[in-house]
């Protein structure tokens, strides 16, 4: 899979809920063609580029700790990725 397959997949799965490793709920939407925002407890928790799982999918056998250092939504953006790629 690469990133525009992962992406339109990522669009397809709007508003569903997702879970981290810690099993918190949250949901996202998109707000362009290159950035969602995610929502946990009706909150605006942070915002996950395009970009951000072009790096997840470059550097796969990292642990979370590795992308918090370059991305504040880290555990959202993984929940999604590891949901979604194939």
């Amino acid at each position: 899979m690469n990133i525009n397959e992962l992406w339109n997949e990522i669009k397809n799965s709007e508003g569903k809920t997702f879970y981290t490793v810690r099993g918190l709920p949250f949901t996202y939407e998109l707000v362009n063609s290159f950035k969602l925002a995610v929502d946990r407890n009706g909150r605006n928790v942070g915002y996950i580029n395009k970009s951000d799982f072009e790096y997840i999918m470059e550097n796969p056998n990292e642990s979370t700790t590795f992308f918090q250092d370059a991305m504040r939504t880290a555990s959202y953006a993984l929940a999604i990725f590891n949901k979604l790629y194939r």
